[in-house]
């Protein structure tokens, strides 16, 4: 890529750079594609969760997203229940969207689910 800046100074200090519009449309591709270039390099590494497109269809038409996932993770209602500390049915009650969940224990159940808990707010 060829660039033609031209350099405006202040103070005889460079203060603003000026570019053709086509190298500057030119810049901007190639930082969209870096982009996506390390997107792809760290899912490739691993360091990103991906959910089954199946699990977030059945959120999408109206499942609550802990039974979805719950279910993903194929972990028991009484044990998921236990392991966050509540009653299998408080469990049963966010899951049938009978109760919302609090914040502290809708945050252990995302992290025993290991999902972002922003997957489970409603």
């Amino acid at each position: 890529m060829n660039i033609h800046p031209q350099i405006i100074l202040k103070d005889s200090v460079p203060e603003f750079v000026v570019l053709p519009y086509q190298e500057y449309k030119d810049l901007l591709d190639v930082a969209e594609k870096q982009e996506d270039i390390n997107a792809i390099k760290e899912f490739q590494a691993g360091n990103q969760l991906t959910i089954p497109l199946s699990i977030i269809q059945h959120i999408t038409d109206g499942e609550h997203p802990v039974r979805a996932l719950r279910k993903w993770r194929k972990i028991p209602q009484t044990k998921l229940a236990n392991e966050t500390g509540i009653t299998r049915q408080y469990l049963c009650q966010i899951e049938n969207k009978q109760r919302k969940g609090n914040a502290k224990v809708l945050k252990k159940i995302a992290s025993i689910l290991q999902v972002d808990v922003d997957l489970l707010i409603i």
